[in-house]
């Protein structure tokens, strides 16, 4: 009693594609030759051995091997373990996994006779093993989708394909699957001659017989049958058709055994018609318990033939049934698939070439192309400009930059130089003039008493130490600045820094009669650097006494705030005029006082207010004419002090 399954039909005029179909088409992905006498062995173990693996690329690798196998015993179960694989992969981003799932499934649905699909899967496989420069797998892929185009009577434009795969095919390596190409050339091109042919078999079988390829060396046989039949040599057809048969029902290639016995009938149908049914129908058989559903169809449809040119009406009527039942559940098929791909237009590799319909739409469309890359063009070459206009202004604008920098270093390093022999003369000036002084009072030896004389010596003597400790400081941070400032603070007595700044003066004020009251307190700090903070007390100290009346007093002061500390030294002189003090601090203003007392003292404040801002404080100076002036500076607390504050508050 014949079984049922859907699939299409393809008949005699295209008789070697359609008996081999699928055979060739569902060539493996990954290229893994083993026996296939050990098929089943092999799948078993592998199912068994799934539980087991906890790597993600291992189990996908595994799912698709098994797929791989089954594909030639059961297309159902080729297609479950595919789908598992591509989930799997697309999940972990693992590109080989996804594209042996995704020709796997394309095998899936080549077998399944949906072209469409079968592409569309073939060619998202390609795409991936192309960025992979997998060219093994890149010729297999092409070979399949060739397939299809023969399959839907494009076997010219299969044929390139063909080609194509057998020219990847020697780029590699890892050729077998040259074999299956050959088989395809040889099912396919009815325009090769014997002599060509026994050359492609001769070079197949070798590769075949290479990777112990048997399912192949199997597949020739058929091969070679064919050729026979259609030279008309149906005897010796025959005789290599039932030798390999048995061949491969003992092999486990279910898939190859239906071709077979369809070759079989083929064979016998004008020799004994009943030989003929009884092949197909082992066929038959044999494709529905392996749910093979396009070649089923085929023995399904020679039957038919059979029955009706024999006026069988009741068996040609049960076939007749299959058929029908097979159409519908195809249609049922193509609308679940969402698609019906004999009218789908393949593009991509151009699979299946537009026929031109419309002629002027054409020559319009060509014309809008060349138009749109003119412009394309255009702007590509005004773009090109516009970048090397900007790149040229950049550069240009970056030279300026570097021209200025380099400007405003001189200008830096000359305006350091300034300050630095301002500095010098500053701090030595007043030493100096106490030891002149000092020297004078010697000459005068004769009329000073021996006391007095000890204590002229022990000035000289102090003077000159001081003066030595002061140059000695100095000489050590100018070097350390010339190399790159680096401000280092520290926490200091500022009332222990005030008499020692005092002590260079000592002289100076004992001949203007001043008195300087140090009223800071002996535990206030201040965070700050102690070359750079001493030349600061010196300096307003030295100003004070050089504007301070005779007889007078000089006044330094600290108070401290939430923020910072703030040290103030006042005199009691003449003050200033306001013009004066807003130019007090400027560099280039002071250049230009009038006498060289004020300019001297101008520079120092300039040095002096530089320091202070590089100590992350502050400097001013208030001041009315008749009334004296308060010059102050302000340091941020230590951290101590501001820590204590902060928890105060």
């Amino acid at each position: 009693m014949p079984l049922r399954t859907p699939t299409t039909v393809i008949w005699p005029n295209t008789e070697a594609g359609s008996v081999i179909r699928k055979s060739i088409c569902a060539v493996i992905a990954l290229f893994l030759c083993v026996r296939l006498s050990a098929q089943q062995a092999e799948i078993e173990k592998l199912q068994k051995s799934l539980p087991l693996v906890t790597d993600s690329i291992i189990y996908t690798n595994l799912l698709n091997r098994i797929s791989t196998l089954y594909y030639l015993k059961n297309a159902d179960s080729c297609y479950y373990y595919a789908h598992k694989a591509y989930l799997l992969a697309e999940k972990y981003n693992l590109r080989r996994g996804l594209a042996d799932a995704l020709n796997n499934i394309g095998i899936f649905y080549s077998i399944k006779t949906n072209t469409y699909l079968a592409t569309r899967y073939y060619n998202e496989s390609l795409e991936l093993y192309k960025r992979l420069q997998d060219t093994a797998n890149q010729a297999q892929l092409v070979m399949n989708i060739g397939l299809e185009l023969c399959f839907n009577n494009k076997v010219d434009e299969g044929l390139k394909y063909f080609r194509e795969a057998y020219n990847l095919s020697t780029k590699t390596s890892y050729d077998s699957i040259r074999s299956l190409v050959i088989s395809n050339m040889i099912s396919f091109d009815s325009s090769l001659s014997y002599d060509s042919v026994k050359a492609l078999l001769a070079e197949g079988r070798a590769v075949a017989a290479k990777y112990n390829d048997i399912r192949m060396l199997v597949g020739f046989e058929e091969n070679y049958a064919s050729v026979l039949m259609r030279m008309g040599k149906y005897e010796e057809a025959i005789k290599v058709l039932e030798k390999a048969a048995p061949e491969a029902l003992r092999l486990g290639l279910e898939y190859e055994l239906i071709i077979f016995y369809n070759k079989l009938g083929s064979v016998w149908i004008n020799k004994d018609s009943a030989q003929a049914i009884y092949y197909y129908q082992l066929a038959l058989q044999t494709a529905e318990k392996e749910r093979y559903s396009d070649v089923y169809v085929v023995s399904a449809e020679r039957l038919y033939q059979l029955y009706k040119a024999k006026k069988d009406p009741q068996n040609a009527g049960i076939y007749a049934e299959i058929l029908v039942n097979a159409a519908s559940e195809y249609q049922r098929f193509v609308q679940e698939s969402g698609v019906d791909y004999l009218n789908y237009i393949l593009t991509g590799k151009q699979l299946i070439l537009e026929k031109e319909k419309n002629k002027d739409r054409q020559f319009y469309n060509i014309l809008m192309s060349v138009f749109v890359g003119v412009i394309f063009i255009l702007l590509f070459i005004i773009y090109r400009a516009y970048q090397s206009s900007k790149k040229y202004s950049a550069s240009l604008k970056e030279l300026n930059n570097m021209i200025y920098k380099k400007n405003k270093q001189l200008e830096q390093n000359s305006e350091f130089k300034d300050k630095l022999i301002s500095l010098l003369a500053h701090d030595f000036r007043q030493p100096l003039i106490s030891l002149s002084s000092l020297v004078s009072l010697l000459k005068q030896h004769e009329t000073l008493t021996q006391e007095e004389m000890d204590k002229v010596l022990e000035s000289i003597e102090h003077s000159s130490q001081s003066s030595v400790d002061i140059f000695e400081n100095i000489l050590q941070w100018i070097k350390k600045q010339l190399s790159g400032f680096v401000y280092k603070p520290e926490e200091l007595y500022m009332h222990t820094l005030v008499n020692e700044a005092a002590e260079v003066f000592e002289i100076a004020l004992k001949e203007k009669a001043l008195t300087l009251i140090n009223k800071i307190d002996d535990d206030a700090c201040i965070y700050a650097d102690r070359e750079m903070i001493q030349f600061v007390n010196r300096n307003l100290i030295h100003n004070a006494i050089k504007f301070s009346p005779h007889g007078g007093e000089i006044h330094i002061t600290c108070i401290s705030t939430e923020k910072e500390t703030i040290i103030a030294v006042k005199d009691f002189g003449k003050g200033m005029s306001k013009e004066k003090l807003n130019n007090l601090f400027n560099f280039f203003t002071v250049k230009s006082f009038g006498n060289n007392a004020e300019k001297g003292a101008g520079v120092a404040l300039v040095i002096c207010k530089d320091f202070i801002d590089k100590m992350n404080g502050r400097l001013w100076a208030e001041s009315e004419q008749g009334n004296g002036s308060v010059f102050c500076f302000a340091l941020p607390l230590t951290p101590r002090h501001k820590k204590i504050t902060e928890q105060a508050a």
